[in-house]
């Protein structure tokens, strides 16, 4: 103890040396618990420490705020496509949401069945269950291109439609009004017309016939 004592003494200045002097009195003036480097050292760990707790706090808050506004976004996106559906089931006319397939040139070659109401069902004469999720080409395969290329317009320009043409696939002639609910699907609401478009064409082959006599 005394030879380690005696080194200490050599350097008065050092800190260890000013701590054994306060202990043993002979130093009055007490000296500093912590050396100035290390207490500017302690300060700097704890500066750090408080900031990244507030940082990590921060991110919580906003992770926390952040995760609620998308829960009551999905909330609000649920309640927005059931309200949709309920729309389309209680239409009388027939309607269908579809979804279009392109090729990878981007040129729509079919479409899928998402959604379909009861007059759809019986349009087809087919229940939802052998309906939705199937391709009109799987479903339907004498569609004619003309169909697909239309309501393809409709899905990825967005611009409404209105049609009136024949489907030789169900032999029926319809009015069709299309459009895009979001990029890359449509919407068909159907009227069938063939009635009207028969008794049309009857009018038309008598009058032809009093013409010609």
């Amino acid at each position: 103890i005394d030879i380690q004592l005696h080194s200490w003494k050599k350097e008065k200045d050092s800190y260890y040396y000013q701590r054994l002097a306060y202990w043993l009195g002979v130093q009055q003036v007490k000296t500093e618990v912590l050396p100035a480097w290390l207490k500017g050292g302690v300060v700097g760990v704890v500066t750090v420490a408080l900031l990244l707790l507030f940082l990590v706090l921060l991110f919580k808050s906003q992770v926390k705020k952040r995760t609620a506004e998308l829960a009551l976004s999905n909330e609000k996106l649920r309640g927005s496509r059931e309200r949709y559906r309920t729309l389309i089931r209680s239409m009388v006319q027939p309607m269908a949401l579809h979804e279009v397939i392109c090729d990878p040139g981007g040129i729509p070659i079919d479409y899928r069945f998402i959604e379909v109401n009861p007059a759809f069902e019986k349009l087809l004469n087919k229940p939802a269950t052998e309906i939705i999720g199937k391709r009109v080409l799987e479903l339907l395969p004498r569609t004619e291109s003309r169909w697909i290329d239309a309501y393809g317009e409709v899905a990825l320009s967005g611009n409404p439609l209105h049609l009136q043409d024949y489907s030789a696939e169900l032999d029926r002639h319809f009015d069709v009004a299309a459009y895009s609910p979001e990029k890359g699907q449509f919407a068909a609401i159907i009227t069938d017309i063939t009635s009207r478009i028969k008794m049309e064409e009857e009018r038309r082959r008598l009058e032809e016939q009093v013409l010609q006599t």
